[in-house]
């Protein structure tokens, strides 16, 4: 069976773009959403995707225990959280801090951001500098 993957993003006009790109990078089912709070829980529980990535400018604005509940209804999707537009400062130490399970950031140049969306595809937790483990 195929997996699923959500994306959660405000950038609603690049959402044609991105699709492409996820999906030739062989993601599959890829569905996008830009809703907020119980909205955007209710339709990851409807969708259970096993793949969840959302931009770092939606999650700061997100309530951080909003990803352990999620990983306690749905503990073996793979959580990533995906910078492509800012400088990633601490961001993805509290990232993991609260559950997530990969950090991608474009910042770190194309080849590992292509190498990190490849590792979250195949359900792989991924951080540049500790690298790839496999999410239990």
């Amino acid at each position: 069976m195929a997996s699923k993957t959500l994306v959660i993003s405000r950038a609603e006009k690049l959402f044609p773009y991105w699709k492409a790109y996820l999906e030739g990078l062989g993601f599959t089912n890829v569905l996008f959403t830009s809703k907020e709070k119980d909205a955007l829980y209710t339709r990851i529980i409807e969708y259970k995707p096993d793949n969840l990535l959302f931009g770092c400018g939606f999650y700061r604005r997100a309530t951080p225990f909003m990803m352990m509940n999620l990983l306690k209804k749905l503990p073996r999707m793979n959580v990533a959280a995906i910078n492509i537009h800012e400088y990633p400062d601490d961001l993805g130490m509290r990232f993991i801090a609260n559950g997530v399970h990969s950090y991608v950031n474009i910042m770190d140049g194309m080849d590992e951001f292509i190498r990190g969306l490849c590792a979250v595809r195949d359900g792989c937790a991924y951080v540049a500098e500790g690298g790839l483990c496999p999410i239990m």
